[in-house]
């Protein structure tokens, strides 16, 4: 009992801190100025927040049916529509959302419809303690893995975000949660199954980032649980993306009157997005050499394991999943799987967009659990028989992992771009 009314005592304090650090960011930060250098790059999406705020202000002002629940950017909130533009190439939850707190609030103040996401990352923040609890080997380890992911920049960085990164990540860790639930249960829920397609829904509805994952996800544990790749679970849950995709473009239909309309503006814009226009988008062999670089850089940019240090716990992670946790070790290759698609599936995306990285969020997060786990029983180990040669590797990886978090964490994200702003000036170093 005293244990834990001590842990929770310490998820209170880094609750405090946490919000502390993303109270400061929203209030000091510029949050839609994408030519602002602290808002750019994996600190933030301004681009996208700068359209949502123009479809929520659009909302507010002529409601959601002129625009058939479609985002309309470059809109000023002046109630003037000229030279304004219906966005049909994404799916537009996040923007319907941004909306309609601008109507519950009578507000179109940025920094007033940030508060919802921010309430939203409040309810995130402590799921990710309870979701790594439940599925983790080790419930210290998991405690730990979860306090090095709240307390970096994949969630403190996005926790103020209008667009769909928050919405996109909590409903992909709730459904990789209740996939262990329902699958781990000898009675199959029928509702619980439910809940699980109305999130596919609700995700596809995000973005189409995530389907992909979903389809993956969703596959992968049904192979691992039953090894059939057919299906009630896979048949039911492979058809929410599909509908929610479908939903999409019958808003699309409501606007362009035609499906061959719909068709073309989606062949359209595909097109510019994999084949480029001019060298915009194009990929290019170069171009490719440089992903593993941008993933490194990115990596250790958004999460508090730096990417050499992490690769060493997954190692270790791994090994001890296969001895003993079989089905647990597969899902951690399912969930790599489903991280690493986006990559292949749209590499000019990845490319340009540094968020991307935050696909693997999940990942890390159960993968780290293990990893930690496994990792401290070896170093235990070696502690115990006092081998010198091991201790001095262990102690330059711990001091290099811990040097690395320290500067891409600490330094970027607590001070100078958090409690330091802008003392501490507004360059960057983020590529």
């Amino acid at each position: 009992m005293h244990y834990l009314y001590r842990k929770r005592f310490y998820l209170i304090l880094i609750f405090v801190f946490c919000a502390s650090i993303v109270i400061t960011r929203w209030a000091k930060l510029p949050i839609n100025d994408p030519t602002y250098p602290p808002r750019s790059g994996v600190y933030g999406d301004a681009w996208s927040d700068l359209n949502v705020l123009s479809a929520a202000q659009q909302f507010k002002d002529f409601g959601f049916l002129r625009s058939y629940a479609l985002p309309v950017f470059a809109y000023k909130g002046d109630k003037c529509l000229t030279g304004t533009y219906v966005y049909t190439h994404y799916p537009p939850l996040p923007d319907e959302l941004a909306g309609l707190f601008a109507m519950i609030t009578d507000s179109g103040d940025i920094k007033v419809l940030c508060l919802f996401p921010m309430l939203v990352s409040c309810f995130f923040f402590f799921f990710i303690f309870y979701a790594l609890q439940k599925i983790s080997v080790d419930k210290t380890a998991a405690f730990v893995s979860a306090t090095l992911t709240v307390t970096s920049c994949y969630f403190l960085c996005w926790a103020d975000d209008l667009h769909q990164h928050v919405y996109g990540e909590f409903c992909k860790w709730i459904y990789v949660l209740l996939m262990f639930i329902y699958y781990e249960k000898e009675e199959k829920s029928n509702s619980l199954l439910l809940l699980l397609f109305v999130l596919g829904f609700i995700n596809s509805y995000i973005s189409y980032e995530h389907i992909l994952y979903y389809g993956i996800v969703t596959v992968g544990f049904s192979l691992v649980y039953t090894r059939k790749l057919f299906c009630k679970e896979t048949v039911v849950l492979l058809a929410a993306p599909v509908i929610g995709y479908g939903t999409h473009m019958l808003q699309n239909h409501f606007l362009f009157r035609t499906w061959k309309g719909v068709l073309d503006d989606i062949r359209d814009q595909y097109m510019k997005r994999t084949q480029g226009v001019g060298d915009n988008f194009k990929m290019t062999s170069d171009k490719w050499g440089e992903i593993p670089d941008k993933i490194d850089t990115r990596f250790t940019r958004t999460f508090f394991i730096n990417t050499y240090s992490f690769l060493v716990l997954l190692f270790f992670g791994f090994r001890l999943l296969f001895r003993e946790r079989r089905k647990h070790f597969y899902i951690g290759i399912v969930l790599f799987l489903a991280s690493s698609i986006w990559i292949f599936f749209m590499p000019e995306h990845v490319y340009f967009h540094l968020f991307t990285i935050k696909h693997f969020g999940l990942f890390y997060a159960f993968m780290l659990c293990s990893g930690l786990y496994g990792y401290w029983l070896v170093l235990k180990k070696h502690f115990e028989q006092r081998h010198k040669l091991f201790l001095s590797l262990h102690s330059i990886f711990i001091l290099y992992t811990v040097g690395m978090a320290l500067f891409s964490q600490v330094y970027y994200v607590y001070l100078k771009f958090g409690y330091g702003f802008p003392v501490l000036g507004i360059n960057h170093n983020l590529y």
